[in-house]
């Protein structure tokens, strides 16, 4: 499962795993993030910011975003030079998967950003 959520220029996205116990929080701020990925977020409505916005994963559903979770884990105790460039491309894989899976719930949140 996961729980998108969000507080002013707070994002939250939690996964509670189908295979372990227990889960992952991954927190951010909107100025991590490109204009052209928060009209994204805003157009396709994936952070709610009325309420909670929750979605039932698939085994492979779960695995694929446990493994972007545990990169972006990875990369934020890294000392590598480019982590946080690193950190902003998992972060944009792991918007994007999400967006694949609201857009086969909601199908009709789709717009148009032009």
């Amino acid at each position: 499962m996961i729980i998108l959520s969000t507080i002013s220029d707070l994002y939250c996205i939690v996964h509670i795993s189908r295979q372990v116990s227990g889960g992952s929080v991954y927190m951010f701020n909107k100025h991590v993030l490109p204009e052209n990925t928060l009209r994204h977020i805003r157009c396709n409505r994936l952070f709610n910011t009325m309420s909670n916005t929750l979605y039932a994963l698939n085994e492979m559903q779960d695995k694929e975003i446990a493994g972007i979770l545990q990169k972006l884990k990875g990369e934020k105790n890294s000392s590598y030079r480019f982590s946080n460039d690193l950190q902003k491309t998992y972060l944009l894989e792991l918007i994007h998967f999400i967006t694949k899976i609201h857009l086969k719930v909601f199908p009709s949140a789709h717009t148009s950003l032009n």
